[in-house]
């Protein structure tokens, strides 16, 4: 259920960022990382990550910690395969340090 909610939030959140930032960035860049992501050796050519990956990453991450403290502990691939991240040892809602540290 976590693989199917997490390719569910391939498709719901990290395409539709990548897709935005091809657009402000520049679709040059996209491809460079796309090449990236698929090809090792294409890493030496253009450096160890690109821009569009790392800003991806970033906003990702903040995505993710937002949703998980203001939607129960969910993102939407989580809200989908009703499963979701709770604090340890109680199970309650979590706080956006124990979000941060658990993402």
């Amino acid at each position: 259920m976590r693989l199917l909610a997490a390719v569910l939030d391939i498709v719901a959140m990290a395409a539709p960022v990548f897709l935005l930032l091809c657009l402000v960035l520049g679709f040059q860049d996209c491809i460079n990382a796309v090449s990236e992501a698929f090809n090792p050796e294409r890493e030496a050519e253009f450096g160890s990550s690109s821009m569009v990956q790392e800003l991806s990453a970033a906003i990702l991450a903040v995505i993710t910690v937002v949703l998980w403290v203001n939607w129960d502990g969910r993102t939407p691939g989580k809200k989908l395969t009703k499963t979701k991240i709770v604090s340890y040892p109680d199970y309650g809602s979590l706080t956006y340090a124990t979000s941060t540290g658990r993402f």
